[in-house]
């Protein structure tokens, strides 16, 4: 049986704001983890857009997986 996804293509060219959704795809996460990141002061930067509306910009994104790469031994 085929492995289901929830994931969707990212559009291209990537837009400057990403749902949590298109975010959680870029970065290879859940969606969950992304809140309890949120929720717990961690993560990527986030904006809140209205009252309910989350967004990551994509260049937070990058610097987010920029910050974390290790140089080998």
């Amino acid at each position: 049986m085929a492995k289901k996804t929830l994931a969707a293509p990212l559009p291209t060219p990537l837009p400057e704001n990403l749902s949590p959704r298109q975010s959680a795809v870029f970065l290879n996460l859940s969606v969950n983890q992304l809140a309890k990141w949120r929720h717990q002061g961690g993560g990527p930067a986030w904006s809140r857009i209205g009252e309910r509306r989350i967004v990551y910009r994509l260049e937070d994104l990058r610097a987010f997986v920029a910050s974390g790469l290790r140089k080998g031994a």
